[in-house]
């Protein structure tokens, strides 16, 4: 079923750009108009900026073919690479699926659940295709440094490239038909950080890094599904094997799970209003245990009852998350009056810091135990179950040192995205004292965990313990400094900032310029022993971050952005 009607559409473009040209006035309006036009920043940038994504990663491929002289090393970063983007995948499948702005509008039409399904899924196979031109800029670059003839790469390369595409499409839909809680938001945002930093400490680590990844590429391959399908780009060498074929089999079964995954997707897609059950009253002083009535009715307070907790403010009782103990207690205790109550704004259901810190440390705990028991077996199995210990773990302290609760949550209403703290009359400046006292309460917590990993990690590189851990100190509290940009990051995703109107995209391409320095001051502050060039830096670091935090705050308290964004898509 089609949604457009091309011929009418370009019958009527072309009777207005008439009428337009008979009236000056009409003339000088489109102009005007033209002029400041509603159009934002990454419709224009995105592509760009993807293609120079794609393009380090095609360098960073014939760096570690040149450098290792393996092709099974470099086949193995494509597959890494291709895995890293699943969690970006999902999210925007999740997105096109459940949140896009044209489902209001495609819910009100005469249309079926699976005309809609389909719909939304073909743009996001639209949108995947950025897989594709990775693959052609990597293996096109891999292919181009080792002298292979066109054609015979052609040859290999496209199926390749296809059941590549295919294998992380298979995974996206899996991860988000049987993990549909993960966060795939926040896995991508960390993931990227950590790229980021990886890309600027390159050169300190070059050598271990290398030698790491050269004897741990074949092993990356069996590990990695997307990189399954790569393996057959070998065959089309001299030194490839007929094994390879074997690679084949299981690329072929990920895939063959697509049509299910998608039936699945499909039967359970559907626009209906959430109908839940009528709540009890529970009042400020029971729990929901002691309320629960002997028949289906739902418990009722008399009124003399409701009338007492109104008259003693005991309905302002703090949240049940409070009494908890731990970490929380001190977080609240640590508010005033006021903060208390944007802390229960922002955080209404359960904040379970130290139960979720116990766990991040049992996870370090049982990771560090795994890999020193496999280490008796193979030394590359030490490194790489401490490094995915690390990384799941630094996932989970981001997610968690770096979380704002429900403050930040986008709500769209009449065709524009509003964020739940501009309904209320919440400031930048009392909401970012809230969110920094939230952090800083967790930073002897994020000290031990840095200190921890520093010392592994250094272990492992051949660095000494003693100078991982004082690394680790380091890090610890320039993440807590970078809490600044990111609050006002999480503001600026909820404003028209990036608009093509006035001086916007100067003020983009500072706050760009200011994040980059921001990240390459602290990775030097971490690196380099000296104290008193560590001391400066860290300190230019932290300072730097206050400003970027302080800067946005006066553009926004100034009113310079409006407090909503238009919606990345329309029909």
């Amino acid at each position: 079923m089609k949604l457009h009607a091309p011929i009418f559409e370009r019958r009527l473009r072309r009777r207005i750009k008439q009428t337009i040209r008979r009236s000056p006035e009409l003339r000088r309006q489109a102009r005007r108009q033209a002029r400041y036009r509603n159009r934002t920043w990454h419709y224009w940038v995105y592509p760009f900026l993807r293609l120079y994504v794609s393009g380090i990663g095609a360098t960073a491929t014939v760096a570690i073919v040149r450098n290792t002289g393996h092709l099974t090393a470099a086949l193995a970063f494509v597959g890494l690479w291709l895995f890293a983007l699943v969690s970006f995948q999902a999210q925007s499948l999740a997105q096109q699926l459940y949140a896009s702005p044209d489902l209001p509008a495609l819910g009100l039409l005469p249309l079926e659940m699976r005309t809609i399904f389909r719909r939304q899924i073909g743009k996001f196979l639209w949108r995947s295709t950025w897989l594709l031109v990775d693959l052609v800029m990597m293996l096109g670059a891999l292919m181009s440094w080792t002298e292979l003839p066109w054609l015979k790469g052609l040859v290999v390369a496209v199926p390749t490239m296809l059941l590549a595409w295919g294998a992380v499409l298979a995974l996206t839909g899996l991860a988000l038909r049987y993990c549909p809680r993960l966060p795939f938001g926040q896995i991508a945002g960390l993931t990227s950080l950590l790229g980021i930093v990886l890309l600027f400490t390159y050169w300190i680590f070059e050598p271990q890094i290398l030698a790491l990844w050269d004897r741990s590429a074949g092993t990356l391959i069996i590990l990695l599904p997307p990189a399954w399908p790569l393996a057959l780009i070998r065959l089309a060498f001299p030194k490839g094997s007929p094994s390879d074929f074997l690679f084949l089999l299981p690329t072929v079964g990920l895939i063959g799970t697509l049509r299910h995954t998608v039936r699945q997707l499909a039967a359970n897609y559907e626009f209906s209003e959430p109908l839940e059950p009528e709540a009890e009253d529970v009042l400020p002083e029971t729990s929901a245990s002691e309320t629960v009535p002997m028949s289906n009715a739902p418990a009722r307070a008399g009124v003399t009852t409701i009338q007492e907790h109104v008259a003693t403010h005991a309905f302002l009782a703090p949240a049940n998350w409070i009494a908890r103990g731990g970490i929380e207690a001190w977080f609240w205790r640590w508010l005033t009056d006021g903060e208390r109550k944007l802390a229960e704004f922002a955080f209404p259901r359960k904040v379970q810091l130290t139960r979720r810190w116990k766990r991040i440390f049992r996870d370090l705990l049982i990771g560090g135990v795994l890999a020193m028991t496999f280490s008796r077996i193979n030394f590359t199995f030490l490194t790489w179950i401490w490094a995915g210990t690390i990384l799941f773990t630094i996932l989970r302290v981001g997610g968690l040192f770096f979380a704002n609760g429900h403050a930040f949550t986008p709500i769209f209403c009449s065709g524009v995205n509003l964020q739940l703290h501009t309904v209320y009359p919440v400031g930048y400046r009392e909401l970012s004292r809230v969110l920094f006292k939230f952090t800083l309460v967790q930073f002897p917590c994020l000290l031990i965990y840095a200190l921890i990993v520093g010392g592994a990690i250094a272990h492992l590189a051949g660095l000494g313990i003693l100078a991982g851990v004082v690394m680790g100190g380091k890090a610890a509290v320039l993440l807590a400094a970078l809490r600044g940009p990111a609050i006002a990051m999480a503001f600026s995703a909820g404003t028209n900032d990036s608009t093509l109107l006035g001086l916007r995209p100067l003020l983009v391409a500072v706050f760009v310029l200011t994040g980059l320095v921001l990240i390459g001051l602290s990775i030097a502050c971490v690196w380099f022993a000296a104290p008193l060039l560590s001391a400066g830096l860290g300190l230019g670091a932290i300072l730097l971050a206050w400003w970027f935090w302080w800067l946005y705050g006066w553009f926004y308290n100034t009113n310079q952005f409006d407090l909503m964004n238009l919606p990345r898509e329309t029909i």
